[in-house]
């Protein structure tokens, strides 16, 4: 782990597995003090319903979460059809978290012209490649009036340009409901088992003159 992680991260995570083992201990016993047998026995019912839930969703979210760092990513994967069909820096215009561009976000510097066409770069004019990464074009799909531009740009390329290489990847979903939430991590896993990537996913399209 990174320095900041061990410094910080652990306590965190480990301090709340603490503090709930206690917290569960003293509940149980306050509700063993109650008098009325029935509601005792209602209250001991609904707080194992309620502790099993939690229990479950906290256990298969750290599975999923390991599975998920341990699990070779698509990013990683894609470099090999890069490596393959000769996609490299030089020849393609490309986005951040791409595997051409791994370490961070980098905008794909497209636009569209008067004329409803696609406009490169100009040190892009001649490129052969357009690669694709869901963590980039996923921010803009998610505000959709906002970012109506690039997404323009996006839908121009799908329509224009044949694509040569997809990689879906497993599709982390999350929620605040705690049984919605195992449902969640349950479907991640049983992906991973039928051997999906995880990380993003890459699409790669090829330029084509018209």
């Amino acid at each position: 782990l990174e320095l900041h992680w061990e410094r910080w991260g652990i306590p965190i995570y480990i301090t709340p597995v603490l503090l709930a083992a206690v917290g569960i201990t003293w509940v149980l016993e306050q509700i063993c003090r109650w008098k009325i047998n029935r509601w005792r026995r209602t209250a001991k019912m609904l707080f194992g319903v309620l502790t099993a839930v939690v229990g479950i969703n906290l256990l298969l979210g750290a599975v999923d979460m390991v599975t998920f760092k341990l699990a070779k990513q698509g990013q990683i994967e894609s470099m090999s059809f890069c490596e393959e069909n000769d996609i490299t820096k030089e020849n393609s215009i490309y986005e951040g978290y791409s595997p051409l561009c791994v370490s961070g976000p980098a905008s794909l510097n497209c636009s569209m012209d008067t004329e409803g066409n696609l406009a490169f770069p100009v040190d892009k004019e001649n490129a052969e490649y357009i690669v694709l990464s869901s963590n980039m074009y996923g921010r803009y799909y998610a505000e959709p009036e906002r970012y109506a531009g690039q997404i323009a740009v996006y839908e121009k390329i799908k329509e224009q340009y044949p694509l040569i290489y997809e990689n879906q990847t497993v599709q982390e979903m999350r929620s605040v409901s705690g049984i919605i939430n195992s449902f969640y991590s349950a479907n991640s896993l049983w992906q991973k088992t039928e051997g999906k990537n995880c990380g993003y996913s890459i699409m790669i399209y090829q330029i084509t003159q018209s």
